[in-house]
């Protein structure tokens, strides 16, 4: 099983979060801040291949090394981004967490999206990584911690995750009994509201979001996300309670 780097800050109930693609746990230091002082413990992780933790990066290896982390930490709950929602979902067959909260997960992807990234990952990844000191100073957060990261991780990673999204494998997971949280932007291209809310909708215990922007709506409508990330996690609190 993977030894991935992980951080943990605070007291109280556990909370997992779980990066995307191209990222590493930093990109999560406003909402660690934020749950810290709504009085979580918050669990960071950094996936295989990025930032402190090292190895071959495939969706079955970031899946088993979160599963790793969470057998140590025990998260209540998993909070997953992206490919870190995909993450979220498997590991959550193989451990127990009273609730998921999902942003733009990566479960539905558009074909023409993954055409698109098919033909990303060739040449063009090695550009931008070529150019991405001079890019850095004109880009967000976290498109800078995208430009920091080894081209050859993402180019491991993409072909699994699109796979696994192109197989329909977020029908198993129509009949998971705890509450899914599932937010995403309004222009997503990679988790597009009309494809995730007919899923979430069949889900016994889900809620759907829509934000501002597009496949990173916690910089683009930051504070209606932090408003949902709490409300979703004092809602699964409550949920907790009244078992």
């Amino acid at each position: 099983m993977q030894q991935l780097t992980f951080t943990e800050q605070g007291t109280g109930p556990g909370v997992l979060l779980i990066h995307g693609t191209a990222s590493t746990q930093r990109a999560w230091e406003p909402q660690v801040s934020l749950l810290v002082q709504a009085g979580y413990r918050v669990i960071t992780v950094d996936l295989p291949g990025y930032g402190q933790s090292h190895g071959e990066c495939s969706l079955a290896a970031c899946i088993a090394g979160v599963q790793g982390v969470c057998q140590i930490t025990q998260p209540h709950v998993v909070v997953g981004y992206s490919l870190g929602a995909v993450v979220a979902l498997e590991v959550s067959l193989r451990q127990a967490v009273q609730g998921l909260i999902l942003i733009c997960p990566a479960i539905l992807i558009p074909r023409a999206t993954c055409l698109f990234y098919d033909w990303v990952t060739g040449w063009p990844l090695d550009a931008l990584a070529s150019y991405g000191t001079w890019i850095k100073p004109l880009v967000s957060p976290m498109s800078r911690i995208a430009l920091e990261q080894n081209p050859q991780t993402i180019r491991e990673l993409w072909p699994s995750l699109r796979d696994w999204s192109c197989t329909n494998q977020a029908e198993r997971f129509r009949k998971l009994t705890v509450p899914v949280y599932v937010a995403c932007g309004q222009w997503d291209h990679i988790a597009p509201p009309w494809i995730l809310e007919p899923w979430v909708r069949s889900l016994p215990q889900g809620e759907f979001r829509v934000l501002k922007g597009r496949h990173r709506p916690m910089e683009s409508d930051t504070r209606a996300f932090d408003q949902w990330l709490i409300h979703a996690l004092k809602a699964i609190d409550k949920n907790l309670s009244r078992l």
